[in-house]
């Protein structure tokens, strides 16, 4: 004998009992106002935090740029933070008395001459180097002098290099000087001689370095 059908009322009341807990699930799935309030306020933190971070990212590039320019002039300085000049001798020129010192003219076949771009500090080591020798009471002298625009700002520094009369001598000095910072410069060797009477002046090999101090 088959089972007796339902009563069509509890059917019912089962649909509807479906039908409620469908409706509850879909209410607990929806947001609720609170969190519809709460969402725009969420959503501009997140842009904000978002923001903050592309700030940071830039920063970050703007200092590794940085960071490559700082060691590119570096590399750049290093290349070129010395520079060197040097020329063959002079051979027996006879001069007669400076009464102090007399300079030869420029010769760009013996005298040394090196062009730079000075640090942002001025300052120049300069060395220079020559062998020289005199006789009759003469001596050969080499010094330097620095020009900006063909114009001397630093005279003929004697004291650098400097060689009494008698055999040849090699000799080397080096001073420390401060000039424009920043600024294109020469700095060239000068011969010179000196001694009370007439006799052979000998400008043997000079050598000139010139080195930039700081960046």
């Amino acid at each position: 004998m088959a089972d007796p059908t339902p009563p069509r009322s509890e059917i019912r009341a089962l649909v509807d009992k479906i039908d409620a807990l469908g409706k509850r699930v879909t209410d607990l799935e929806r947001p609720s106002g609170t969190q519809q309030f709460n969402a725009v306020p969420n959503l501009e933190q997140a842009i904000a935090d978002i923001q903050e971070q592309q700030t940071q990212i830039v920063a970050v590039q703007d200092d590794i740029i940085a960071t490559n320019e700082a060691q590119a002039e570096q590399i750049a300085f290093l290349q070129t933070a010395s520079v060197q000049d040097s020329r063959g001798s002079v051979t027996n020129e006879t001069r007669g008395a400076s009464g102090g010192i007399s300079l030869e003219g420029v010769d760009g076949t013996y005298d040394c001459s090196v062009s730079l771009t000075t640090s942002s500090t001025g300052k120049l080591r300069v060395s220079v180097g020559a062998q020289l020798t005199g006789s009759d009471g003469v001596s050969a002298v080499v010094g330097y002098e620095v020009l900006i625009g063909g114009t001397v700002v630093v005279g003929v520094d004697w004291p650098r290099v400097a060689a009494a009369g008698g055999g040849l001598a090699t000799t080397s000095r080096e001073s420390l000087i401060t000039v424009a910072a920043n600024t294109a410069i020469t700095v060239r060797t000068r011969r010179g001689w000196t001694g009370g009477t007439g006799g052979l002046c000998v400008w043997g090999y000079q050598s000139l370095i010139v080195t930039k101090e700081g960046l």
